[in-house]
C-alpha cells in the first residue's frame, strides 16, 4: 500500500512549512515511509531521552512501592495495596477517599524498562 501527497500541493494550501524544510523538496512525498521514519525516531530517540530523564526521580518511589508491597504480601497475600490521594467529606459522619492502586513495579507501569548497557544494544 502507498500513500503519496505531492509537495506543491501541501505548499499550495499551506504556507507555514518552514520548519519542515517542505520548501526544499519536490515531487511526491511519501506518507507511510515518513510515518515509519517518524515513529522510530518518536519509540528509538525520544522515548529513550524521556525514560533517561525521569528514571533517576523514579527510582525512590519504584523502590518505596517495591518494599510496601513485600510488606503488605507478607501480611496479606491476596491483597492489593492502594494510596488514597484524596479525602472529602466533613470527616466526623462522612468521608469520601479516592485511591488508586500503588504499583508493584512503577517502572514497568510506566512501561519503562531497564536493562544493563551491554544488553541494551
Amino acid at each position: 500500500m502507498q500513500v503519496k501527497h505531492y509537495v506543491k500541493d501541501l505548499l499550495r494550501d499551506y504556507k507555514r512549512w518552514g520548519k519542515s524544510k517542505l520548501g526544499e523538496k519536490t515531487g511526491e512525498l511519501d506518507l507511510l515511509q515518513l510515518l515509519a521514519e517518524y515513529n522510530k525516531i518518536l519509540l528509538e530517540n525520544y522515548g529513550n531521552y524521556i525514560a533517561n530523564y525521569f528514571v533517576d526521580s523514579l527510582m525512590p518511589i519504584h523502590a518505596f512501592a517495591a518494599r510496601l508491597t513485600k510488606e503488605v504480601k507478607s501480611v496479606k497475600p491476596d491483597y492489593q495495596l492502594l494510596i488514597c490521594t484524596e479525602v472529602s467529606g466533613d470527616g466526623v459522619k462522612k468521608a469520601q477517599f479516592k485511591c488508586s492502586v500503588l504499583p508493584e513495579n512503577v517502572l514497568r507501569s510506566l512501561n519503562i524498562e531497564l536493562k544493563p548497557k551491554h544488553l541494551s544494544n
